[in-house]
C-alpha cells in the first residue's frame, strides 16, 4: 500500500508542469484537469504554502476534515487539530520545509471530528518554483484505518492460536502443515520447523485402519466439520489420545483453500473413564455378590430358623407320639374285646364299633407319621430307577385314581442314570404327592406324572394336577409342620414337611408351584448320582 501511495504521488507531482508556479495552476485555473482528477481522488490531497497555511485542498481532504474548501484555505492545523497534534505536524512540516527532504509514508493516528481515531499513512514533498526556490508543500494522506484494523485483527488471532492450550494446526487443502503453534510442538514433541512442510501422517500410529482416516479426508472435503478421538504417536514413539476437531476454511469463491485442526490431549480422562467403567463394573459385581451373599445368608438364617422350629415340634410330636399310642393299643384291644362279645343281629352296634375302629386306626397312622416326622429312619440304600419307582407309586393308589375319575398320563424319560436312594422311603413321599393331587382333584381330572433330566444334569421326578392350585399366600407355608389346605379330617400337615425332611436325607430338593394354566406341580429334585447320601440317624 505504501509503495502504490508513493507512485501515485510521484504522478500527481509530475503532472504540474516545470517552470509552472503550481499554486497558479491549481487557483488560477479552477478548470484544469489537474484539479478535477484530484477532487475525484478518494485520498486526500492538500497543497499549504511556507507558513504551512492551506492554500489548496481536495474534497477528500474537506470532507476528512468536515470543512468546505473555502472555510479550509488560510487555515492552519491549530485550527482544525488539537494543540498537541497540531503541534507535531507543524514541527515535521517546518523540518520538511527547511530541509527539503521528503516525508515518504508515515503512520499517524488521528481523532476525526466524531472523535473516533482514524489511521493515515501520509507523504508529504515541497514544492519548488521556477528558480528552485520552496514555496510550500503538497500532502497527500490515504485512510488506513481498515486496514490496520484488519491488521490488529490478524495479529491478535495469530497471537490467540500461539497461545491456545490446545494443540493447532493449519494445512493447505492437499493436507500439508502450513503452520502450528506452540502446543502443538509441546503435545507431540515435533517443532514448528519439523512439522512445517510435512504431512500430519508424522503422527499416525498405526491404531486406526485405513477405512478411519478415509472417513475423516472424505468428510472434510466435503466441508463438513470431522470430531472424534484419534490415537496418535509422539516423535518419542510414546502414544497418546487426542481429541480432535477438523475445519475447513473456504476463500471468497467458497474453495476449500485450508484445514485448520484442534487438538486435545485427553490420554488422561480417557484412562480416568476406563478406570471409572471398571470401577463401576467392579461395583456392581461386588453388589451382586453382596446381594447373593446376603440372600445365603437369609437362606441359611431361615433354614436353621425352621431347622429349630422343627426339632421341637419333632420333640414335641415324639412325646404325644409315645404317650397316645398306648391308651391307643389299650382302647384297640377292648373294642377286640367288645367285638368278639357282641350279641348276633345288631347293626347299629356293629356300625359303632367299625366306625370306632377306623379312628383308631387313623389315629395310629398320624402317629406314625409324627414318629416319622421326629426321628427320621436310618436310609437303605439301593441304585434305583426313578421311573421304576414312579410307575409302583401309580400302582399304589390306582384304586383312588379310580374312585376319582383321574386322567393319568405318564411321560418318562428313557435311560436314567440310577440314583442311590432307600426305594421304601422315596416311594413314600411319591405316593404322598400323588395323594396330594388326587384329593385336589376331587370331581376328576387329568394327573401327569414325568421323569426327567433338567438343564444341570440332575435327575427329577414331577407329580402335576389340574385342579384348583394353592392360594400364593399359603404357598409358602406348604412345608410347615401341621400346615394343610385340605378340609378337616382330610390330612394331617406333616405329609409334605416329612416328604421334604426325607429328601433332605438323600441331599435332594423338593418344591411346590402353581403352573400357569392351573393346578400345583411338584418336583422331587434328586441332586445325586451314583453317589451314596447322607444315612442319617
Amino acid at each position: 500500500m505504501q509503495d502504490q501511495l508513493s507512485t501515485e504521488f510521484s504522478s500527481l507531482a509530475g503532472a504540474v508542469p516545470m517552470g509552472m508556479d503550481p499554486f497558479s495552476m491549481l487557483l488560477t485555473d479552477p478548470d484544469a484537469g489537474v484539479k478535477s482528477l484530484l477532487d475525484a481522488l478518494p485520498d486526500q490531497f492538500y497543497i499549504k504554502d511556507r507558513h504551512c497555511r492551506f492554500v489548496f485542498a481536495n474534497s477528500a481532504t474537506a470532507s476528512f476534515l468536515q470543512r468546505s474548501l473555502a472555510e479550509l484555505i488560510g487555515k492552519t492545523d491549530y485550527d482544525l487539530f488539537p494543540h498537541s497534534l497540531a503541534d507535531e505536524f507543524m514541527a515535521e512540516e517546518k523540518e520538511l520545509l527547511a530541509s527539503g527532504r521528503p516525508l515518504v509514508n508515515r503512520e499517524v493516528c488521528i481523532a476525526d471530528p466524531a472523535d473516533k481515531p482514524r489511521w493515515e499513512l501520509t507523504t508529504k514533498i515541497v514544492l519548488r518554483n521556477d528558480r528552485g526556490e520552496i514555496v510550500g508543500l503538497l500532502g497527500i494522506n490515504r485512510d488506513i484505518t481498515d486496514h490496520k484494523q484488519a491488521e490488529e485483527q490478524l495479529r491478535l488471532q495469530g497471537e490467540a492460536l500461539a497461545a491456545a492450550a490446545n494443540a493447532i494446526i493449519i494445512t493447505d487443502s492437499a493436507g500439508v502443515i502450513r503452520w502450528v503453534n506452540p502446543a502443538f510442538t509441546k503435545l507431540t514433541g515435533y517443532t514448528a520447523d519439523e512439522a512445517i512442510g510435512a504431512n500430519p501422517r508424522i503422527l499416525k500410529s498405526g491404531q486406526h485402519d485405513s477405512a478411519f482416516y478415509r472417513q475423516m479426508w472424505e468428510t472434510i472435503q466435503s466441508g463438513q466439520v470431522w470430531h472424534g478421538d484419534v490415537v496418535n504417536k509422539r516423535k518419542d514413539g510414546r502414544l497418546y489420545v487426542e481429541e480432535t476437531i477438523i475445519t475447513p476454511v473456504r476463500n471468497a469463491s467458497n474453495a476449500i483453500t485450508h484445514f485448520i485442526a484442534t487438538k486435545q490431549d485427553v490420554t488422561e480422562r480417557r484412562q480416568a473413564q476406563e478406570q471409572l467403567q471398571q470401577l463401576n463394573a467392579d461395583l456392581a459385581r461386588s453388589q451382586l455378590e453382596l446381594l447373593e451373599t446376603y440372600e445365603n445368608l437369609k437362606h441359611a438364617q431361615t433354614k436353621l430358623i425352621q431347622a429349630e422350629k422343627m426339632e421341637i415340634v419333632g420333640r414335641l410330636a415324639a412325646g404325644v407320639a409315645h404317650e397316645v399310642r398306648n391308651p391307643l393299643a389299650v382302647l384297640a384291644m377292648g373294642l377286640g374285646y367288645i367285638e368278639g362279645n357282641l350279641p348276633p343281629n345288631q347293626p347299629t352296634t356293629t356300625t359303632v364299633v367299625d366306625s370306632m375302629r377306623d379312628a383308631i386306626v387313623r389315629a395310629d397312622a398320624i402317629i406314625c407319621e409324627l414318629l416319622d416326622f421326629s426321628s427320621p429312619r436310618v436310609l437303605d440304600l439301593t441304585d434305583q430307577d426313578v421311573t421304576r419307582l414312579a410307575d409302583r407309586s401309580l400302582l399304589l393308589v390306582k384304586h383312588e385314581l379310580r374312585r376319582h375319575k383321574i386322567e393319568v398320563v405318564r411321560e418318562f424319560a428313557p435311560d436314567l442314570p440310577l440314583q442311590r436312594v432307600d426305594r421304601i422311603r422315596i416311594e413314600q413321599v411319591l405316593v404322598n404327592l400323588l395323594m396330594n393331587a388326587i384329593q385336589a382333584m376331587a370331581e376328576g381330572g387329568r394327573l401327569t406324572v414325568r421323569t426327567l433330566r433338567d438343564a444341570t444334569g440332575a435327575v427329577v421326578a414331577e407329580v402335576c394336577d389340574t385342579g384348583p392350585g394353592i392360594p400364593t399366600a399359603q404357598l409358602k407355608k406348604v412345608f410347615t409342620p401341621f400346615f394343610t389346605t385340605k378340609p378337616v379330617g382330610i390330612g394331617t400337615g406333616l405329609g409334605l414337611a416329612v416328604a421334604q425332611s426325607i429328601l433332605a436325607q438323600h441331599g435332594g430338593e423338593l418344591t411346590v408351584t402353581n403352573q400357569s394354566g392351573g393346578g400345583v406341580c411338584a418336583r422331587v429334585i434328586f441332586h445325586i448320582t451314583d453317589k451314596e447320601a447322607d444315612h442319617g440317624t
